[in-house]
């Protein structure tokens, strides 16, 4: 999917990546095929990982919950009781298989 978005980034522009956890048991790894973009718009491409920002939480925690408030921030949650449905739970994570947060 990035490849499909790469030559849509600015001039300079800054790529974040985060959430990689359903790819862990799929074994592969993400290929570019458009990587010549990088070079040509100078683009950036930087992980983060929650405890980057622990010093942050309450910050972020406080903005979440105002924008939620002002219904401007929409969830997609998908509930599970985790103890009944463990491996489940677990199956769905790794997979990707989940519709919003699990």
């Amino acid at each position: 999917m990035l490849d499909s978005l790469l030559p849509y980034i600015v001039l300079n522009g800054r790529i974040a990546v985060f959430g990689q956890i359903s790819q862990y048991g799929d074994g592969g790894a993400y290929e570019f095929s458009n990587l010549g973009y990088f070079l040509m718009r100078r683009l950036t491409m930087r992980g983060y990982v929650i405890p980057d920002f622990t010093n942050q939480y309450e910050k972020i925690d406080a903005a979440l919950n105002d924008l939620s408030q002002q219904q401007l921030l929409k969830d997609n949650l998908h509930i599970l009781q985790w103890l009944a449905t463990a491996s489940e739970c677990l199956g769905m994570l790794l997979r990707g298989a989940n519709e919003g947060k699990l």
